[in-house]
């Protein structure tokens, strides 16, 4: 069985307001993604990990498209990775084996590369996408000097959705949370605590994260393609 935690409880403090209810054409931002995963219909069960507050209005969506049966809820955490967390723990219980794990704040994820990374997931226990560094990476100390230009030729910047094997990860993000120590990656609780490697694949220029109100005419410039 495949798992999805479907994270929608960030704050959007840098945004301003809550990014994931911008309307992109006749839906809503976190819709878009939602709909891509469920559309590929590789995903037995998703956990929307959702403020209380807002889980009415999602219930009534997921009750009018037929999507009850699949859909649970969980708590959101004080920082990402205790939500993550809860909806590993919401996820426990379903003999899930393989859980994707995506940001509703990438809203134009496509079908294609869920299901390339779910290819690479019959092969490899953990796949993250990522894309090459374009830019160069300078190190810069605390006065604003640059201390080292970095080789960029190693670098990724990586993205979610990140899938892997449930059991592992959620013995390893109970670990994680136990250390008190802060991780705003999936991969890398993978990396710290569970065993054998990450594989990177090729994730894609448009799945664009909605961080700043400008990020947003990014995402309607390449919706509206």
């Amino acid at each position: 069985m495949n798992g999805l935690v479907f994270l929608m409880g960030g704050s959007s403090v840098r945004y301003g307001k809550n990014k994931l209810f911008e309307r992109l054409g006749d839906r809503f931002v976190w819709e878009l993604s939602f709909d891509t995963f469920l559309a590929t219909e590789l995903i037995d069960v998703i956990c929307v990990v959702v403020d209380e507050g807002l889980r009415a209005s999602l219930s009534e969506k997921f009750e009018r498209a037929g999507y009850t049966s699949r859909v649970i809820f969980a708590a959101p955490g004080r920082e990402r990775m205790f939500s993550v967390l809860n909806g590993l723990e919401a996820l426990a219980m379903m003999q899930v084996e393989n859980v994707f794990i995506h940001d509703a704040a990438r809203p134009l994820v496509s079908s294609k590369l869920i299901k390339r990374i779910w290819r690479y997931l019959a092969e490899y226990q953990a796949v993250v996408p990522g894309l090459k560094v374009r830019g160069t990476i300078k190190r810069v100390c605390d006065d604003g000097f640059i201390e080292a230009t970095i080789d960029r030729s190693s670098l990724v910047e990586v993205q979610t959705p990140q899938a892997f094997r449930f059991a592992p990860l959620h013995s390893g993000y109970r670990e994680a949370v136990e250390t008190g120590r802060m991780f705003t990656d999936d991969a890398a609780v993978w990396e710290e605590f569970c065993d054998g490697p990450v594989f990177v694949c090729e994730g894609e220029s448009v799945n664009i994260k909605l961080t700043y109100p400008e990020d947003i005419r990014l995402v309607y410039a390449f919706y509206d393609q």
